[in-house]
C-alpha cells in the first residue's frame, strides 16, 4: 500500500471534498448516457459538411459560418463519449477510468476547442441580424466583416487551448466526467487543512470560458430580439399596407356595374395582399430562431454545472445534481444533429407539400439529397414547374404540373379560332398608359426582389410554398369553364352554315371575354378613332393575363 501510494503525485491524494457520492450504477449511467446523442451529433455534422463541401456550395457567408460550426460540432462529438474513460487511472475515482495524464491533458484541450462551437454560434447571429436587419449584402459582409469572425472564432479557442496544454492547466474536474481547467497551479490549495498558494484556476477558467461563454450567450439573445422586433414591425406595416389597398380597390370596384367583375377583382386581390418578401423575411427569422433553439439545448445544462462548480459544488454534491448531470451528458453532444434538422427543414417544408404522397422520411431524404431520392407514388396534377432548391443549390426545372393546363387550354383554344390577323395584331398608335401603368405596379409587387441577397439565398427553399400562396390565380376557370372553352372550339350550327371564319373568331373572342367577365372588351366594330378610359378592374385584367401567361417568369424570380 505504502508503494502505490509513493508512485503517486502530490495532488493525487483523493481529499474528503474530492470524492463522489455518486454510485457505481450512477456512474456508468453518466458515462454511457452520451454515446447514442454524440453518435446522432456526429452523423448530423457530417452530413452538414458533406452537403456544403460536395456540391461546392460554401461560396456565401451563411454556409461558410455554418461549416466551420459543423467542424467543431464534429470534433465535440467525437471527444465527448470519452470523457469518462480518458480520465488518470491512478489518480480517479471513476468506475471506468483507464487513462493517464497525458490523456487527460488532451482531453482538456479538446474540451476548449469545443468553445468554437460556442463562438461560431454568436458570429451566425450576427450574420442574421445583420442581414436581415440592415440588409447586408453577402458581398459586403463577406469583405469586411466575415474574416474577423473566422479569426476570433477559431482563433481564441485554439491559442487558449495550446496555451493550457503548455502551461499545464487540465486536470480532472471536480463535478462531472471530464478534463479542464482544474486545481492550477499544481500543489494548489486555500482551505483548511491545505497547503500551497490559492489555486487560480478558476479565474483563469472564467477567462478563457466562462467570459466567453456568456458573451455569446449575450449577443445570441440581444441580436434575436433585434430580428423578432424588426420581423414584427415590418409584418404589421405589410398588413396595414395590404389593407389600405384592399379598400382602395374595393371603394372603386364598387362604381363598376359588372358586380361579377368586382368580386373577381376582390378575389384576384386577395392572395398578393401579403408581400411575399415578408414571408421571406420571416421565414429567414423563424430559421434563425431554431438556430438559437438548438444551443440553448445544448449549452445550458452544461453551462449551469460549471457555475454551480465555480460556486463551490463539488464531488460531494453531485447526488444532489444528478439530473442535472444527467441532462448534460444528453444535450450537450446533440447540436450536430440539430443544427442539421434546422439546416435541412426550409427543403423538407418545400418536399412534404410537392410531394404529399411520399413518406416523411422519404421527404427527410430528399432535402438532404436532392434528385437522387426518386419518388415512389405518382404525384397526380398538383405539382408544379419549379427550380429544384435543395441544401446543394438551384438545380434545372423539376417536376411540371396541370396547374397551367387549364390556362394553356384557354390560350390554344384562342390560338386556334384566330385569324391571322387577330394572331398577330397590329400595334396601336394610341397609348394607354394607365392599363401599363398598373399592370407595371401589381407586377412590381408580387416579384420585386430584395435589396440583400442573402435573404434571397437563405430563404430560397421557401420561395415554393410561396408560389403556392401568392402565385394562386383565382380566376382560373373551373369544371363549367373548362366545358366554355371546349365548346367554344366546336362549331356550331352558324359556322356550318357558311358563317365567315372572322365572323367565328368574334364569336370565340365574344366567349373568352364573357368568360373572363370582360364585359367592355373591344368589339371588331368599335370605332378606332374613339378611345375609352381603362377603368381599374380592365387594368387588372391586364395583370391578371400578365400571371396567367407569367407562369416561367415567377419561376426565375424564386432564385434571386
Amino acid at each position: 500500500m505504502a508503494n502505490s501510494t509513493t508512485t503517486m503525485a502530490p495532488t493525487a491524494m483523493l481529499r474528503s471534498d474530492h470524492i463522489s457520492n455518486l454510485s457505481d450504477t450512477q456512474e456508468k449511467v453518466l458515462s454511457l448516457l452520451p454515446f447514442l446523442p454524440a453518435l446522432l451529433s456526429f452523423l448530423g455534422s457530417s452530413q452538414i459538411i458533406y452537403m456544403v463541401i460536395s456540391q461546392r456550395q460554401w461560396q456565401t457567408p451563411y454556409r461558410r459560418i455554418l461549416l466551420g460550426l459543423s467542424c467543431s460540432d464534429l470534433m465535440a462529438s467525437a471527444q465527448f463519449p470519452l470523457q469518462a474513460f480518458l480520465l488518470p487511472q491512478q489518480t480517479s475515482q471513476r468506475v471506468w477510468a483507464i487513462g493517464t495524464d497525458a490523456t487527460c491533458s488532451a482531453l482538456g484541450v479538446a474540451q476548449q476547442l469545443t468553445f468554437v462551437s460556442a463562438w461560431y454560434n454568436g458570429m451566425l447571429s450576427i450574420f442574421f441580424v445583420m442581414t436581415v436587419r440592415w440588409g447586408v449584402p453577402d458581398r459586403i459582409f463577406a469583405q469586411h466583416y466575415e474574416p474577423v469572425m473566422h479569426v476570433i472564432s477559431i482563433g481564441f479557442p485554439l491559442i487558449t487551448a495550446i496555451v493550457g496544454a503548455v502551461m499545464g492547466w487540465y486536470r480532472e474536474i471536480s463535478v462531472g466526467m471530464g478534463c479542464w481547467i482544474s486545481k492550477w497551479p499544481e500543489g494548489c490549495g486555500c482551505n483548511e487543512g491545505e497547503t500551497g498558494e490559492c489555486c487560480q484556476s478558476q479565474l483563469v477558467a472564467w477567462i478563457v470560458g466562462g467570459l466567453p461563454s456568456l458573451l455569446t450567450f449575450t449577443l445570441i439573445l440581444c441580436n434575436n430580439l433585434l430580428v423578432f422586433c424588426h420581423v414584427y414591425t415590418t409584418i404589421q406595416r405589410g398588413r396595414q399596407n395590404a389593407t389600405t389597398r384592399q379598400i382602395i380597390v374595393q371603394a372603386s370596384t364598387q362604381q363598376q356595374t359588372q358586380p361579377k367583375r368586382s368580386f373577381s377583382l376582390r378575389r384576384s386581390v386577395a392572395p398578393s395582399s401579403e408581400d411575399p418578401q415578408l414571408k421571406r423575411i420571416r421565414a429567414v427569422a423563424t430559421q434563425a430562431f431554431l438556430y438559437v433553439g438548438a444551443y440553448l439545448i445544448t449549452y445550458v445544462p452544461a453551462m449551469a454545472v460549471r457555475i454551480m462548480e465555480s460556486r463551490d459544488y463539488d464531488a460531494e454534491d453531485e447526488d444532489e445534481i444528478f439530473p442535472l448531470l444527467v441532462l448534460q451528458s444528453l444535450t450537450f453532444p446533440t447540436q450536430g444533429i440539430l443544427n442539421l434538422l434546422v439546416y435541412v427543414r426550409p427543403t423538407y417544408l418545400r418536399v412534404r407539400k410537392d410531394f404529399a404522397l411520399e413518406s416523411k422520411w422519404w421527404a427527410f431524404r430528399r432535402a438532404m439529397y436532392g434528385d437522387r431520392v426518386v419518388p415512389r407514388h405518382r404525384q397526380g396534377g398538383n405539382q408544379r414547374q419549379t427550380r429544384r432548391h435543395t441544401q446543394f443549390g438551384i438545380g434545372q426545372s423539376s417536376t411540371t404540373s396541370n396547374r397551367g393546363a387549364l390556362s394553356f387550354l384557354r390560350r390554344s383554344t384562342a390560338g386556334k379560332n384566330a385569324t391571322p390577323q387577330q394572331q398577330q395584331p397590329e400595334p396601336s398608335t394610341t397609348p394607354a398608359a394607365p392599363a401599363t401603368t398598373t399592370t407595371t405596379t401589381v407586377t412590381q409587387q408580387q416579384h420585386e426582389p430584395h435589396d440583400s441577397s442573402s435573404i434571397g439565398e437563405f430563404a430560397a427553399d421557401y420561395d415554393e410554398s410561396i408560389q403556392h400562396d401568392d402565385g394562386h390565380n383565382d380566376d382560373f376557370p373551373v369544371d363549367g369553364d373548362v366545358a366554355t372553352c371546349n365548346t367554344g372550339s366546336q362549331p356550331d350550327a352558324s359556322m356550318q352554315g357558311g358563317a365567315t371564319g372572322n365572323e367565328v373568331s368574334d364569336r370565340s373572342w365574344d366567349q373568352k371575354a364573357s368568360r373572363k367577365g370582360k364585359v367592355e372588351a373591344a368589339r371588331p366594330n368599335v370605332d378606332k378613332d374613339r378611345v375609352e378610359p381603362l377603368t381599374i378592374a380592365d387594368r387588372h385584367d391586364g395583370a391578371e393575363s400578365f400571371l396567367d401567361e407569367g407562369d416561367d417568369s415567377a419561376a426565375k424570380h424564386e432564385g434571386y
